[in-house]
Order: structure tokens, then sequence, then C-alpha cells
């Protein structure tokens, strides 16, 4: 009997991954943007990379492998220097805390962010940056999963702008609300 409910759940699990597969296609094909699924295999959910097929180049990855979401794009580019902006949480309490989940950037020091947010940075963000706009943009996801793993994280370098969830989204409307937040976000802060 064992046997026979694993066969099942096997069955159910693997028609549950198709369906989010199919509505990932047709959110793509909608919107006109290139889908790409790689690394499958022997039960692994693999990565999906989203991109336009025109207009400003980004990209959007969920990776179950490295447990997260990027929205990745080239402009808007900050030149002031490097910046991380993200809610606080009860697992992000912390200028240290928020270090602690972009280890690449360690450099930056911890600087006034909006209410109920933390932010590190290098440079001055008031001389080109609508951080309380950006913020509210932020306030307005509604998260998925508890905790920092479902806030979006911020950051922004001279290479460009970066959105991150610390869990990969799963569903379609997901996916979708994630690239307007991000896309929303780079119309604001600008080229």
């Amino acid at each position: 009997f064992a046997a026979l409910a694993g066969g099942a759940v096997r069955i159910w699990q693997r028609q549950m991954e198709a369906d989010r597969h199919e509505a990932l296609r047709a959110l793509a094909a909608r919107r006109g943007w290139a889908l790409t699924e790689g690394g499958r295999g022997l039960g692994r959910r693999g990565s999906m990379r989203i991109t336009p097929r025109g207009g400003h180049p980004w990209t959007l990855e969920m990776r179950p492998e490295d447990g997260r979401t990027d929205f990745a794009a080239e402009s808007p580019r900050w030149t002031e220097g490097h910046l991380v902006l993200a809610a606080a949480a009860p697992d992000r309490r912390d200028a240290a805390a928020l270090a602690a989940e972009v280890p690449s950037m360690g450099f930056l020091r911890p600087a006034e962010a909006p209410a109920g947010f933390l932010m590190l940075n290098d440079g001055d963000p008031g001389r080109r940056l609508p951080l309380e706009d950006v913020a509210q943009l932020l306030r307005t996801w509604q998260p998925v999963v508890r905790g920092r793993k479902g806030l979006p994280l911020l950051m922004l370098t001279p290479e460009g702008i970066r959105l991150r969830l610390g869990h990969p989204l799963k569903r379609a409307d997901q996916v979708e609300r994630f690239a307007d937040l991000a896309l929303v976000i780079s119309r604001i802060i600008g080229p």
C-alpha cells in the first residue's frame, strides 16, 4: 500500500510541476518574454530564466538550487557607488544581518533608511535616488513566504540593478508580480 501511495504522490507532483511550467510558458507568451528552462532531472526542479524579447534588457531567474529568485538589469546603474536596501524583518533586524545576506558587498556601511527598512551603502543616495518612493514600492510586495526570504532585497551598483528574493518563486502570478515590481522600481530610479 505504501508503494502505491508513494507512486500516486509522485504522479501528482509531476502533474503539478507540468501545470506550473505550462502556466509560466503562457505568461511568457502573453507578455512577450522568452522562457528558458535548465538543470532539471531525476526529480529535481530546474532553474528558469525569463528575458524580454525586445526593449530594455533584463533577466529574471528562479533558481531552486540556490534557493532564490533574482531580477537583474544593466540599467539603471547607480554611479554613486553601491547600495543595498531591504525591509527589516524578525530575522533581519540590523545592518549586520543584512550584510550577511550579501557577503560580496561586505565593504558597505550602514546608512539611514526609510522607516521599516535597512540600508547599506558607500555613496550618497540622496543625490539621485528617490528612497521613499522605492521603499513605498517595496512595501507593496505581498510575501509568499515568511521572514526575510519573502521580502525583496534591492541592490544598486555601477553595474546595474538587482532585486532578490530568498526563495524561488513557483507560480506564474507571483513571477509576474515580481517582474512588474522590479520594472517599476527600475523606471522610478531612472537611467
